[in-house]
């Protein structure tokens, strides 16, 4: 109900949100992934081969795999992410395939190192997945499925100062007052 433009003061900054066409748009900071020797790793604890790569500004793990139907049927005990020296600082696990005609890319997001074993639909797990996917598929506005089961269907676009925007439906599933 709120018209206009709300601004939250976080850890990452200032975030910027707001309602456009009935969607719930932030803006948030980006980060493109660096290459990272972590392949055998991470494949031997998820079970399936692919290309590694760090974001240290998130402190992101992300992981791309050659396809969705993989991605889709993936499971593994999370609890082994957290007992594996990575040689850097982890807050989550991104696993993610390249798209088809509906979607852009497809990805999932583990994080048992905050408490999460798998987040179902993750805006700060697209602050890397767009810049990442951006560069590979040479597009700023893209179309994403997190692959969780519940699924969540997002909108990325990559702007020019190191931000992205990031665009989903949200449904009110509580409601309350707090007295302080």
């Amino acid at each position: 109900g709120i018209k206009g433009e709300i601004f939250y003061e976080t850890l990452s900054g200032r975030l910027k949100v707001r309602l456009v066409d009935e969607m719930i748009e932030m803006d948030f900071p980006s980060e493109d992934p660096a290459r990272i020797d972590l392949d055998r790793r991470i494949g031997e604890i998820i079970g399936i081969e692919g290309d590694a790569y760090y974001s240290p500004g998130t402190e992101k793990l992300l992981y791309e795999i050659p396809a969705k139907d993989k991605l889709e049927t993936l499971s593994f005990d999370t609890k082994r992410l957290l007992k594996t020296d990575f040689g850097k600082q982890s807050k989550g696990l991104i696993v993610t395939c390249s798209g088809d005609e509906r979607y852009d890319f497809y990805s999932r997001y583990f994080a048992p190192w905050v408490g999460i074993d798998e987040d179902p639909v993750t805006g700060s797990a697209h602050t890397v997945l767009g810049p990442f996917w951006a560069k590979k598929l040479n597009k700023k506005k893209l179309k994403a499925c997190q692959l969780s089961a519940r699924k969540g269907e997002l909108e990325t676009e990559l702007l020019d100062d190191r931000r992205i925007l990031i665009r989903g439906k949200a449904v009110t599933v509580i409601r309350g007052v707090i007295s302080i």
